[in-house]
C-alpha cells in the first residue's frame, strides 16, 4: 500500500512538472510572438506603374503627359514607439504632347528619402506616426526636336514633416491599411542652364516658393508574428512645382502610380 502511494505520488509530481514545463514554453513563445507584433522589420521591393505629367518652361510651353513605370526599394521598420523608412526610387516616363503626338520628352526621376517617426497615440486599433524626413530629388527631361535647347536637370534636398497612419484589421479581416504623406517645408534646389541660360542656378526655397506633396495609400495582408513575408498594394502620388528666382519660368510635374511590391520581413 505505501509503495502504492509513493508511486502515485510520483506520477502525480511529473505530470505537474510536465504541465508547468509546457506552461512555462508557451509562455515564452507568447512573448517571442509579442516581440515580433510590436517590431516588425521589412525589405520591400516593389514595381510602379505611373502616370505622368510635365512642364519645364525653360524647354517649352507645352506640357507633356504620359505613362510609365519605375522601381521602388525600401527598409521599413516600424514598432510601438517608433517609424523608420529609407527608400531608394527610380522612374522612366516617356511623355508627350498633343500638339507634336510623334515627338517623345523623355523624362527620369530617382528620390533618396530618409523617414524618422514617433508614435503618438498608443491604441490597439491603430498607430499614429509623426515625424520628418529627408528627401533628395533629381529629375532629367530630354526632348530631342528642341536640338541645342533639348535638356532640362534639376536637383532638390528638402525637409519635410511627415505622418504615417497604421490600421489593422480592415473589414475584420487579417489586412493592414498603412497611409503616409508629408509636404517639402524647406527645399535646397539646383537648376541646371538650358542653352540659353547661362550658369546654374542655387535656391534656398520654403512652402510656397517650392511646392512639393507626397503621399502614399497602401494595403496588405496583416500576419500575427514570425518571419512570414506579405504582398503590399498601393496608390503613390507625388508633385512638385517652383519657379526660376531669375526669369519666372516654372518646373511643374506631377505623377499617379499603382505600387506592387513583396515585403521580406528580417525581424
Amino acid at each position: 500500500m505505501v509503495k502504492k502511494t509513493l508511486f502515485f505520488l510520483l506520477l502525480s509530481h511529473c505530470a505537474i512538472s510536465q504541465d508547468s514545463t509546457l506552461t512555462s514554453k508557451e509562455e515564452r513563445v507568447s512573448a517571442r510572438e509579442k516581440k515580433a507584433q510590436l517590431n516588425n522589420r521589412y525589405y520591400v521591393a516593389g514595381i510602379c506603374g505611373t502616370q505622368t505629367g510635365v512642364q519645364d518652361q525653360r524647354m517649352s510651353s507645352l506640357v507633356f503627359g504620359g505613362v510609365g513605370g519605375g522601381l521602388d526599394l525600401q527598409m521599413v521598420a516600424y514598432s510601438d514607439r517608433s517609424y523608420r523608412d529609407l527608400q531608394l526610387r527610380a522612374f522612366y516616363n516617356p511623355v508627350s504632347t498633343s500638339i507634336a503626338p510623334g515627338a517623345v520628352m523623355h523624362a527620369t526621376k530617382s528620390d533618396l528619402n530618409y523617414s524618422y517617426l514617433w508614435r503618438l497615440k498608443k491604441t490597439s486599433a491603430h498607430k499614429i506616426y509623426l515625424g520628418g524626413s529627408v528627401n533628395s530629388m533629381g529629375n532629367v527631361r530630354y526632348f530631342p526636336p528642341l536640338v541645342n535647347n533639348s535638356v532640362g536637370v534639376d536637383i532638390s534636398l528638402g525637409l519635410s514633416p511627415v505622418m504615417v497612419w497604421v490600421k489593422e484589421k480592415i473589414f475584420k479581416r487579417n489586412l493592414l491599411l498603412q497611409v503616409k504623406g508629408g509636404f517639402n517645408m524647406l527645399t535646397f534646389s539646383l537648376r541646371y542652364p538650358q542653352f540659353v541660360y547661362a550658369g546654374r542656378e542655387y535656391q534656398i526655397k520654403t512652402v510656397g516658393q517650392f511646392n512639393r506633396l507626397f503621399f502614399e495609400i497602401g494595403l496588405s495582408p496583416q500576419f500575427k508574428y514570425s518571419k512570414e513575408n506579405r504582398y503590399y498594394f498601393a496608390y503613390v502620388f507625388d508633385a512638385y512645382a517652383f519657379s526660376s528666382s531669375i526669369d519666372g519660368n516654372k518646373i511643374r510635374t506631377y505623377m499617379n502610380g499603382i505600387k506592387f511590391a513583396y515585403w521580406l520581413k528580417t525581424k
